[in-house]
């Protein structure tokens, strides 16, 4: 379904379907966790349509032999109440804030040694290693399960795995091992400690305990969208950068602004290309009939340049009200992890443009797209600088 040409920008190619085609079967389109075959929708209002319409639309899609199918994410009223709200408990804005520091040493350590080259890949050097440091710091784990995680590569989200829903399992196995690895000495008494993975072990709802599946679920929640999501978001912030000189000079002389210009990459370039739900029967969306059973593809980076909602959309404006972005999902369902997300991504970039300017691509880049079905990402982001230190 999405455009196979040399292109990085879908602008044209959403608007296109958001005019011709809103509603539209892909027979041949593959469900990252098994099958084929789903609709796009492509405006605004539809898709948030079927993300306020959870009795319609269900997020119960993801088979329960993978570990994401047992997690909150893919869950339904009234269960997903329950534990979103036991999960929500490590998210507060104090939990949040504690890692603020910690965050801007580490964006300085990621940085410092690349300034004097003026030049590096930021994907692979910036982009993709920030997330994850600081996922693993909030989770709090011991350093012993911190370094099994640390060198992993994270691909739940389908950049690199093969159409076989089997790669994608295989995957979840593995990044969760260190996870039981903990769990199952916590619950043994063989080690202790206070962090997000052992208050949810001992948490409880109505005198019921998270299972093992369950507790699974969410750490592998917390990596795909606590590094895969946000890697993109930080990508497709510093691509932005580069297609856009007049707002890195903006930024730099307006620091107060980063925060604002992050809401607008959010909505211009949205780091998660789709969210999905399946109908949970047979249902019409402006005179189409859904079957029950069938997979919708609710493609957000659309919604998010509609005419209908957004003024001039295909204009990167610093100062738009992006209160209707659906970036981050809408409902019940919206992104628990947007305040630590939008905090890194702050913060990386009052450093970058502390310490950079005249970010441009490299010359001889060949940019693409990672090829997810999920999120909106480059593979690479070649970059040359100007470090603002050096005379």
């Amino acid at each position: 379904m999405i455009p196979s040409i040399d292109t990085i920008d879908l602008a044209p190619w959403c608007h296109r379907m958001r005019v011709a085609h809103p509603i539209v079967y892909n027979s041949e389109y593959p469900r990252v966790h098994g099958g084929k075959g789903a609709w796009h929708l492509f405006r605004y209002h539809d898709i948030r349509y079927v993300l306020d319409h959870h009795e319609i639309f269900s997020s119960e899609f993801i088979s329960r032999k993978n570990h994401l199918g047992n997690s909150f994410l893919a869950t339904d009223p009234p269960r997903h109440g329950k534990l979103r709200s036991l999960v929500a408990k490590a998210f507060t804005p104090t939990a949040i804030a504690y890692l603020e520091s910690w965050i801007t040493s580490q964006c300085e350590s990621l940085l410092q040694p690349l300034l004097s080259a003026g030049k590096m890949d930021f994907i692979d050097d910036f982009a993709r290693q920030l997330p994850k440091r600081t996922i693993l710091q909030f989770l709090g784990l011991p350093p012993e399960i911190t370094a099994q995680l640390l060198p992993q590569e994270i691909d739940i989200l389908g950049k690199n795995h093969s159409e076989d829903p089997g790669s994608l399992q295989l995957m979840e196995e593995r990044i969760s091992q260190p996870f039981y690895q903990y769990i199952s000495q916590y619950q043994q008494g063989i080690t202790s400690g206070h962090n997000i993975i052992a208050g949810l072990i001992d948490a409880n709802t109505d005198g019921e305990k998270l299972t093992l599946a369950e507790l699974l679920g969410f750490c592998i929640v917390l990596l795909s969208g606590g590094i895969e999501t946000t890697e993109a978001f930080l990508g497709n912030a510093m691509y932005t950068l580069c297609k856009l000189p007049a707002l890195q000079e903006y930024l730099i002389q307006h620091p107060a602004s980063i925060p604002a210009a992050m809401e607008e990459v959010l909505r211009f370039r949205s780091p998660v290309l789709n969210f999905h739900r399946i109908a949970r029967h047979n249902t019409i969306i402006n005179g189409i009939e859904i079957k029950a059973g069938e997979l919708v593809g609710l493609y957000s980076i659309s919604a998010n340049r509609d005419p209908e909602v957004f003024n001039n959309p295909d204009e990167f404006n610093v100062h738009r009200n992006n209160s209707m972005s659906l970036s981050f999902g809408h409902g019940i369902h919206s992104c628990i992890g947007s305040m630590l997300a939008r905090m890194e991504a702050r913060i990386a970039f009052s450093i970058i443009l502390k310490h950079m300017s005249g970010i441009s691509i490299q010359e001889d880049a060949v940019l693409s797209l990672s090829g997810s079905p999920i999120t909106y990402d480059l593979k690479t982001l070649p970059i040359t600088f100007r470090n603002r230190h050096i005379q």
